[in-house]
């Protein structure tokens, strides 16, 4: 199943979905599923300015599932929509925190927004106690962290915490054929038979036997998971999407 974006849409679910999702600057292969199957605490939203220069894409882990979710889905929704031509995500992520803390939701929320600037070949990133996405430019051989650097004082927590947190963006300057994951902590928490979870480090050099396509990273890492966990996977809601700059 494929979606093109069109200037102005926002698209979002917490429904089980495997799909291809193109704007007019990236290629992303998306891959959720809940453990309990239809729908999850995993959210996902992608969006385009009304100008088609910006797409934006954004990922969240909610603990629970019903209305903990929806209230989140809701608020990242609203957030997305009214900075929709803003390339601050850390602020569409201040917003979200912002209302969980007002709202009394004391559900662990964490989330990612990143947003692609076609024009300036500008990539920007900011986090809320999620895992980092992953990086791999073509002139790269391996994959790699999009980190932040260190800093001397709270920052990028967890959603609901406390509503004076700051949240930090970052940017990065891509080009075609570069190729991000972003992904929630279901991924790498796969456990195998024994307990043991697949782990970052595994994930990582997983990624690093696959080329930019990201269809072809959707069956590389899908195929790995379940043959590591050997039982169907419901420890967790899974989310994961391979995104290429075009």
């Amino acid at each position: 199943m494929d979606k093109v974006m069109a200037c102005g849409e926002i698209w979002c679910g917490i429904k089980d979905k495997d799909m291809t999702v193109t704007t007019s600057g990236l290629e992303v292969s998306l891959f959720s599923a809940a453990c309990e199957g239809g729908k999850g605490g995993d959210i996902y939203y992608f969006s385009v300015c009304e100008s088609d220069l910006l797409s934006r894409i954004a990922i969240a882990d909610v603990l629970g599932h019903g209305a903990a979710v929806a209230d989140t889905s809701q608020w990242m929704c609203n957030s997305l929509r009214s900075k929709m031509n803003n390339v601050q995500g850390n602020e569409v992520l201040a917003e979200l925190n912002v209302a969980a803390v007002d709202c009394g939701y004391k559900a662990i929320t964490t989330a990612a927004v990143v947003a692609w600037y076609r024009e300036q070949k500008k990539f920007f990133y900011t986090y809320a106690g999620h895992p980092p996405a992953l990086l791999r430019r073509t002139t790269d051989s391996a994959w790699h962290e999009m980190t932040f650097p260190p800093s001397d004082h709270v920052t990028n927590t967890l959603l609901g915490i406390n509503r004076d947190f700051p949240y930090d963006q970052e940017t990065l300057t891509l080009a075609s054929g570069d190729t991000i994951f972003m992904y929630t902590d279901g991924i790498i928490e796969t456990p195998d038979a024994t307990g043991q979870i697949f782990g970052i480090e595994r994930l990582q050099a997983l990624l690093n036997t696959c080329d930019s396509n990201p269809q072809t990273i959707r069956n590389t890492v899908l195929s790995a998971l379940q043959a590591y966990a050997v039982e169907p996977l419901i420890h967790d809601d899974l989310t994961f999407m391979a995104i290429r700059i075009k």
